[in-house]
């Protein structure tokens, strides 16, 4: 083998080598590295004030049920405007409230088709019923002196 061929093939085995180490070296430093130079700054637990460092304060494996769980409960509006409940279908969580607001100049009702889970007096223009619901369902209702009227509520 000639020598200028010998230094063709050393030169690219050296270019080589350099992109390797390139690669190894940005690979180390990438975002996806699971070292970390910044560390994690302390956890205040609210209940009690004290800090963790290592974030871990009051925590659980995943998949372990601690009995811990806090539900918030939302107020939902339904307007009574133009001889109509807007929107026509509301679907709430199980300890929601909806109030209904008559916003037109005639008097209306909210009440259940069956039962008596809804039962307002007559509301006049800017008065409110409102009712919390503390059982899943299906529950219709409709305005009595307008039986055309009416709406439905679906808790999950």
């Amino acid at each position: 083998m000639k020598k200028s061929a010998m230094y063709v093939i050393g030169g690219l085995l050296v270019a080589v080598l350099i992109v390797i180490a390139i690669i190894v070296s940005n690979s180390n430093s990438s975002p996806n590295n699971l070292s970390n130079s910044n560390p994690t700054p302390p956890i205040i637990n609210p209940s009690d004030g004290s800090q963790d460092s290592q974030g871990l304060s009051g925590s659980q494996p995943l998949g372990q049920d601690t009995g811990d769980v806090t539900t918030v409960s939302e107020t939902h509006n339904i307007k009574i405007i133009d001889f109509a409940f807007t929107p026509l279908t509301l679907t709430v969580n199980q300890g929601d409230t909806i109030v209904w607001t008559n916003v037109d100049s005639a008097k209306h009702t909210v009440t259940s088709n069956s039962g008596s889970e809804l039962d307002s007096a007559l509301l006049g223009k800017g008065e409110s019923y409102s009712h919390t619901f503390s059982t899943k369902g299906t529950f219709k209702y409709h305005c009595t002196p307008h039986p055309g009227m009416t709406g439905l509520v679906q808790v999950m």
